[in-house]
């Protein structure tokens, strides 16, 4: 799983990689779903993921969900 990454347009750095030619790379070279573009880390709109909580990822070809239960919430 990998988070959203804002300012992560090609500069003249990057030698040609792009942020989507990393995940394709990384697609090709695992046995396993990349979920990337989640709204967590330093992000200005982020989910907090709870440590100690219950997840559950689902993938299926263009849709990807990520399901979390079991952590304590504040009551309203």
């Amino acid at each position: 799983m990998l988070g959203s990454f804002s300012g992560s347009s090609p500069n003249d750095y990057d030698d040609g990689y792009s942020l989507d030619g990393m995940y394709d790379y990384l697609r090709s070279r695992l046995s396993i779903p990349l979920i990337s573009g989640l709204d967590f880390g330093h992000e200005p709109r982020t989910v907090t993921l709870r440590w100690g909580a219950r997840a559950q990822l689902s993938h299926n070809p263009g849709r990807s969900a990520l399901t979390l239960s079991g952590h304590p919430v504040l009551a309203e």
